[in-house]
């Protein structure tokens, strides 16, 4: 308005008026200004190719950066309008709005047919005409603000293609101006290979194809077979016209994750090429897919669930349809998919992990029980074992301190001093032998039945001989092979021997026989003498000594069986199951 020339080139931004100017140097190859415009203030706009716009204002240049990237693309055609807000054609990011410091973005999301538009012309009657790469269209610019405000979603438009008389799609990008409104209100659009002219007019307004195209589903392929909903009486399975099936179609699909492929067109005599479509498959897709001129719609290993398809087209123009026509798709699940076996399946593990935790549980209970009851054995071996060190070797020890006080007295006869000699040495040879019984009920080594067997014959022998009798032995070749306990051990050895002591000091015998079978599940040892016997009724003497011989028998849940005779001798049988003994 002032007589500037401003001139944008790959070298930087001009202005010439008493002399040239360079207002800006490109840093780079791609950061030079692509187009220029002038606002009602008389401000100079550029748009950059790095997608970056400049203001020249009071004689400084200001730089504004759209903050999403995807809006800095290419800024091919820039305008401003009464208001002061500046639009910006892009390649690639559709129609960007800056006003205030702010850009505001409309793409095909909201009706655009194109992302990329190169020329942008505002004609007298409140309208915008966009040259671009799909042809020239037009649109209100109220339609425009309330969309870049966010009052709605979706703008209209009226596209003119080859059939309206353009020589080609495409517009011309490379140079500016492309475009240019004549004094006489003709816009004017420099195409790929020719100019366009368009005769803008109050009474050319959108209504003239207001008329939307009734979307419709053709078909549905399911792994690539053709399927329709039971009771279609037409050729279409859903249109967004007038229902001819009187309700939103349903079709059931056998289980399995499947490949669905929607077949929909629009109806539209007018301008069947222009027809877009926007879709949306609810429980998938969280919104509408944008729009697209696309016929098919696929979707590929599509989970066991309900889904309704929908599809709306819009015409071009931008006029879409009110209704939409829709699909019900009930893909059905596997036994193993449903929530009843899901259910049922996450009871079982749940009862699996509680039964396992359970019987881990009682095996360890189990565990701290043996535990505790080896302790307990371990104890009551800890306190046989002092008992017994106490009762025979600290007696036996006390005795002998007696004995030796008396004969190392100097007025002592000398008979004397042999007699108490004498006595100190079989006390010693008690307290070994006692000592030499505490070790073998001891040492694991002797824990077998054999080594028992072994050591109850030589015990007797040694035993015997001193009364003297004889010993006659009578031991099976091959006792099984059994563990016994310490105290099991003990117990037995204690019976073993108060049976000879027995026999000893009340059979009056010269031969004893001794037994050691195991038969039937049941270690059996023999003890028979030939001695005096025992009177029937009369009472036997060493009585108390068999009822030790019983209780310690009971403890091993076993048996201590007598027989005798006058003048017959004595039989005595201890018995002890097999089972009470665990395995080597």
């Amino acid at each position: 308005h002032d007589g500037q020339l401003w001139v944008a080139s790959q070298d930087g931004l001009f202005c010439y008026s008493d002399k040239l100017r360079r207002l800006t140097v490109a840093t780079n190859d791609e950061d030079y200004p692509t187009s220029l415009a002038e606002d009602v203030q008389g401000n100079v706009w550029a748009g950059m190719n790095t997608g970056e716009l400049l203001k020249y204002e009071h004689g400084s240049l200001l730089r504004f950066r759209p903050p999403d990237p995807a809006m800095r693309r290419r800024f091919s055609a820039i305008t401003t309008d009464d208001s002061g807000a500046v639009w910006i054609g892009t390649l690639g990011a559709g129609l960007l709005r800056f006003e205030n410091g702010q850009f505001k973005r409309i793409s095909t999301s909201e009706g655009l047919p194109t992302e990329s538009i190169s020329q942008i012309l505002a004609d007298t009657y409140g309208k915008f005409w966009f040259g671009s790469s799909a042809g020239i269209f037009s649109i209100r610019k109220s339609s425009l603000d309330a969309c870049a405000w966010g009052a709605t979603n979706m703008i209209s438009c009226h596209l003119y293609g080859r059939d309206d008389g353009l020589p080609t799609l495409g517009c011309a990008v490379e140079f500016q101006p492309t475009s240019w409104r004549a004094r006489d209100g003709r816009l004017w659009f420099a195409m790929a290979n020719g100019v366009t002219c368009i005769q803008s007019s109050d009474s050319q307004d959108l209504d003239i194809h207001s008329q939307p195209p009734p979307a419709i589903i053709e078909e549905l392929r399911v792994d690539g077979k053709l399927r329709a909903p039971e009771g279609s009486k037409t050729g279409y399975i859903a249109t967004s016209g007038p229902e001819p099936l009187g309700h939103t179609p349903r079709l059931v699909i056998e289980p399995g994750r499947h490949q669905l492929e929607f077949r929909y067109t629009g109806l539209s005599l007018a301008a069947p090429d222009r027809v877009r479509f926007k879709y949306a498959l609810g429980g998938l897709d969280k919104s509408w897919v944008e729009p697209t001129a696309e016929r098919v719609a696929r979707y590929n290993s599509v989970p066991p669930g309900e889904y309704r398809f929908r599809i709306a087209a819009c015409n071009g123009d931008g006029v879409w349809s009110t209704g939409e026509a829709s699909l019900v798709l009930v893909i059905r699940p596997h036994a193993w998919e449903t929530w009843w076996f899901r259910g049922a399946a996450l009871s079982g593990l749940l009862l699996a992990v509680g039964a396992g935790v359970w019987t881990v549980e009682r095996r360890r209970t189990r565990q701290r029980l043996a535990a505790l009851e080896r302790e307990q054995v371990i104890e009551r071996e800890r306190a046989r074992v002092a008992r017994d060190l106490h009762d025979d070797l600290g007696a036996g020890l006390t005795e002998i301190g007696l004995l030796g006080a008396l004969a190392k007295r100097s007025n002592a006869p000398q008979e004397r001093v042999q007699d108490h000699l004498g006595h100190i040495t079989n006390k010693a040879r008690e307290m070994v032998t006692s000592l030499d019984e505490i070790v073998w009920s001891l040492n694991p080594k002797y824990d077998s039945l054999s080594s028992l067997s072994r050591y109850f014959c030589e015990y007797a022998q040694q035993f015997l001989q001193l009364a003297p009798i004889r010993c006659r032995l009578e031991v099976d070749e091959k006792l099984p092979a059994c563990a016994l306990t310490s105290e099991q051990r003990h117990h037995l050895l204690m019976a073993f021997k108060e049976v000879l002591t027995n026999v000893i000091k009340h059979a009056n015998a010269s031969e004893v026989r001794i037994g050691i079978a195991a038969a039937d599940g049941t270690l059996t040892i023999t003890v028979s003498d030939d001695g005096q016997g025992v009177p029937a009724g009369a009472p036997a003497e060493g009585a108390e000594g068999f009822a030790n011989i019983s209780r310690r028998m009971e403890q091993l849940g076993g048996t201590c069986q007598v027989a005798s005779s006058p003048g017959s001798g004595t039989t005595v049988r201890l018995s002890m199951s097999l089972a009470k003994m665990s395995a080597p």
